[in-house]
């Protein structure tokens, strides 16, 4: 698991999710994904080669792979703030969004 990973399942934990609930964990990678397509395309396409990785990408290789690919010139720092940026929603975006089971039970 990535640090990316790491931190969007600590909002969803401190949000009220619980982990041994497979329908609460699927909501959650549902919301994520949801939330995924309200994001500027630059930052969306960052976190999309970042989210699924089992360890933290290195950027240089990131960066690369983007170069290769869609021809794109980025600096790994520029890399980083768009992943950044768009942790920083989806943490967020978890935060706000009610996950059913218990969390709504509670809101009612």
């Amino acid at each position: 698991m990535n640090r990316m990973q790491r931190r969007l399942f600590r909002a969803f934990l401190e949000s009220g999710g619980d982990l041994g609930d497979e329908t609460e964990v699927d909501r959650f990678v549902r919301n994520v994904e949801a939330a995924l397509s309200l994001l500027p395309p630059k930052v969306k396409e960052a976190i999309e080669l970042v989210w699924p990785a089992e360890d933290t990408p290195q950027y240089e290789r990131v960066v690369a792979e983007m170069r290769d690919r869609c021809g794109v010139e980025l600096t790994p720092s520029a890399l980083r703030q768009r992943v950044s940026r768009g942790l920083r929603f989806l943490e967020g975006a978890v935060r706000r969004r009610p996950l059913g089971g218990k969390a709504t039970a509670e809101l009612r």
